[in-house]
């Protein structure tokens, strides 16, 4: 990385070193705690030691880089763990027969960091059920070493340790196992929103049970006992315990991954299974917008499957008419909660970012009729015309209350309408590959398991039973 001696100091040094904005910087400095809530007009000069840690908290690929070319401090008193590069080997797959004659795969031989005595940390996980699910899950430990959150958090980790000793405290005592949850959730690269719901998961729930539970005196009973509280299955509180449970194991501060050992609730939540609209039910809900200035929008998610954030990330040079019938749909971005708020952001997964093509000459008429009609760059355009319309309003105004007045018996949401989307190219027996591209998928096992179910037709239903044994 090319360095220059003056961009350590500055906020627009930063954003250049960084290829961010520097609002951005800005905005992750204050977060930090770095720089003062109301600082308007000042400039802003940073110490190298405050830029240390701004980058080590931030970004901390981009501080792992620095520190080979640039003698910028460490972080607190992380420097023992900094000073060893990131491992570059990927260990192997071990096929392991047990003797119950079930296969599994695993991850064997593969360095996270160097701890501070320049010993590797190696990974210690779960087998797989198959080679390509171990070899799929090495690519995503590669990425995120690459990207330097083992080694990061293993400073980290480190600098509460070196903390503690120095002020003659026994650091296994101090950080209880719901801090440490926190803390994990604060500084995981996550989806704002994403990031918010776990934190108030931890708050609602972790904090009653683990607050005053040190990481050291940390079981598998006290754990089992949180589970048992709970009658029904909970997917979101089981991924904070699987990701935090792992990085403990990861870190050697339990014995075990207690993960692995719990017995789940085989009781699930009683949700409502999402049904497809059927053709007429689906000429019924969308016959309501006749007219309606929202039309061309509710044509458009039900002919593209678009996630409601896609939709209401679209810009009009997002969609390309193709002739009188034909058209397609770009999706590059999403609408949702972000640091600062709401905005534009990166899609759900790499494969969110797709070509979608549509043929419906009408829905490319009411395409054409919004685009003259509005005042802005966006699709879905609020009032205003100054953005997008807020989500809530969206779903409020164009699904749920309409649903209940044209008597629905369960509320229409955008995600019926990207499930009748798929659906309906299921039951044309479109190959699953293509509607997984189609959808935004980046396999075909969403599509097979949630949308492989026929839609409700009564007459389709009689066809297929009708003369069973010719009688």
């Amino acid at each position: 990385m090319s360095l220059q001696p003056n961009i350590f100091f500055s906020v627009h040094g930063l954003s250049c070193l960084l290829n961010v904005s520097p609002q951005t910087i800005r905005n992750k400095l204050r977060e930090s705690g770095i720089i003062g809530q109301n600082m308007p007009g000042k400039p802003i000069k940073l110490s190298s030691l405050e830029t240390a840690d701004f980058l080590a908290q931030n970004y901390p690929k981009a501080y792992n880089e620095i520190q080979d070319v640039k003698d910028l401090p460490m972080t607190t008193e992380g420097a023992t763990i900094m000073n060893f590069p990131i491992p570059q080997t990927i260990g192997k797959i071990a096929k392991v027969v047990q003797k119950s004659g079930h296969v599994f795969y695993y991850i064997r031989k593969f360095p996270l960091y160097y701890n501070s005595n320049g010993q590797l940390v190696y990974y210690k996980g779960q087998g797989f059920t198959s080679k390509a699910k171990a070899l799929q899950a090495r690519r995503a430990l590669i990425r995120r070493r690459n990207a330097g959150h083992f080694k990061f958090d293993a400073v980290q980790v480190e600098n509460e340790v070196k903390k503690a000793q120095t002020q003659k405290i026994n650091p296994e005592i101090e950080v209880s196992y719901y801090d440490f949850c926190r803390q994990f959730i604060e500084k995981r690269p996550l989806a704002a929103k994403t990031r918010k719901d776990y934190l108030s998961l931890i708050e609602h729930r972790f904090q009653e049970h683990f607050a005053n539970v040190p990481v050291a005196k940390l079981t598998k009973g006290i754990l089992q006992n949180f589970i048992d509280q709970y009658t029904q299955n909970m997917p979101k509180t089981f991924i904070i315990l699987r990701m935090t449970l792992e990085r403990l194991y990861a870190l050697e501060l339990i014995p075990h991954n207690f993960y692995l050992q719990l017995i789940r609730s085989k009781e699930k939540n009683h949700r409502p299974q999402k049904q497809a609209l059927n053709k007429d039910e689906l000429k019924r809900f969308l016959g309501y917008f006749k007219g309606n200035r929202l039309e061309h929008a509710m044509y458009l998610i039900f002919y593209t499957g678009l996630r409601e954030g896609e939709l209401l990330a679209l810009q009009w040079n997002d969609i390309e008419f193709i002739n009188k019938d034909t058209g397609c749909v770009h999706v590059k971005a999403s609408w949702g909660l972000t640091e600062i708020g709401y905005g534009r952001k990166e899609p759900k997964t790499p494969g969110s970012v797709r070509v979608v093509p549509f043929k419906s000459a009408y829905l490319v008429t009411v395409l054409k009729e919004a685009k003259v009609r509005s005042n802005s760059k966006w699709v879905v355009e609020n009032n205003k015309g100054n953005g997008p319309m807020d989500p809530k309003n969206f779903t409020n105004r164009c699904f749920k209350d309409v649903s209940r007045k044209l008597g629905f018996t369960t509320v229409i949401t955008s995600h019926v309408a990207r499930h009748t989307y798929i659906s309906h190219l299921v039951d044309e027996r479109v190959p699953y590959t293509l509607i997984a591209k189609l959808a935004g998928h980046t396999t075909t096992e969403m599509v097979a398991r949630v949308y492989a179910h026929p839609i409700n037709d009564t007459e389709k239903e009689l066809a297929a039973v009708a003369n069973l044994y010719n009688d």
